[in-house]
C-alpha cells in the first residue's frame, strides 16, 4: 500500500515528474483499466465519445485514490474540466494541471 503525502496541500509542491512516474506504474495502470470497465469506456461527462483518460475528482488521496474519487473521460472533455477547476480555484500552472493521464 502506498502512503499519501502527509499534507492534505501535497499537490501544490508535486512535480510533473512525480505525477508520471506515478501515471507509469502498475498500481495507477490498475486503477486506470478498472475505472475504464465500470464507466464501460464511456466519457462520463459528455456520454458520447469514447473515455481515453481518468480525471481525479481529488487528489486528497493521490497515490492510494478510491475508486470514488476517480472517474473516465475524453480528452477534450478531460481538458474542459481541468480549466474549469482551475478557474473555480484561481490555481496557477502546478504539475497536476497540465498532465493528461
Amino acid at each position: 500500500m502506498v502512503v499519501p503525502y502527509p499534507s492534505p496541500l501535497w499537490y501544490l509542491v508535486m512535480t510533473f515528474d512525480d505525477m508520471r512516474r506515478y501515471y507509469r506504474t502498475p498500481q495507477w495502470q490498475d486503477f486506470k483499466e478498472r475505472v475504464f470497465r465500470r464507466d464501460g469506456y464511456r466519457c462520463q461527462a459528455c456520454l458520447q465519445a469514447d473515455a481515453t483518460q481518468v480525471h481525479h475528482l481529488t487528489y486528497d488521496n493521490w497515490r492510494n485514490e478510491r475508486m470514488w474519487q476517480l472517474v473516465a473521460v475524453c480528452l477534450p472533455c478531460h481538458e474542459r474540466i481541468t480549466e474549469e477547476d482551475r478557474a473555480s480555484r484561481g490555481a496557477g500552472n502546478r504539475a497536476g494541471d497540465s498532465l493528461k493521464e
